[in-house]
């Protein structure tokens, strides 16, 4: 799991421009980060009112719908959202979901995914694309 803060030498990070990118797991966190304004996932650490959103993401092999069929029968899925099954906690699954976070108000993104990759599938990503260019974020 990857997620990297870029800030250039000599230069003071402009904390109104700041850009995720993250491969698989960190795809996903990127995602998820960049896409939700939902309170309840700001947890209780960190600096209390100020905003978490990024001004792009980089998604490189991210899991953007966990409710595939794919996800849902993924042991690494079900590991990942506390050892439940979709049939246990499908909120949690859509909650996890970045597809469900995502509206014409995110980001700018950049997708990058192999066709072989064998551990995400690139429909994932194809599904990503399509929503971005539904809800007209640049992408």
């Amino acid at each position: 799991m990857t997620q990297n803060l870029y800030i250039l030498p000599n230069h003071a990070p402009d904390l109104d421009a700041i850009a995720l990118d993250g491969g698989s797991a960190g795809g996903h966190l990127s995602m998820m980060l960049g896409y939700s304004d939902d309170p309840a996932l700001e947890g209780d650490s960190g600096h209390k009112g100020v905003s978490s959103g990024v001004s792009a993401v980089v998604d490189i092999y991210g899991v953007y719908d966990m409710t595939t069929q794919v996800a849902k029968d993924s042991e690494t899925v079900s590991n990942f959202l506390q050892g439940k099954s979709f049939d246990e906690a499908p909120e949690l699954y859509r909650q996890s979901s970045p597809r469900f976070h995502l509206d014409k108000n995110d980001p700018p993104t950049l997708i990058l995914h192999g066709t072989i990759d064998e551990t995400v599938k690139v429909s994932q990503s194809d599904a990503l694309a399509a929503h971005l260019k539904r809800l007209n974020v640049p992408h």
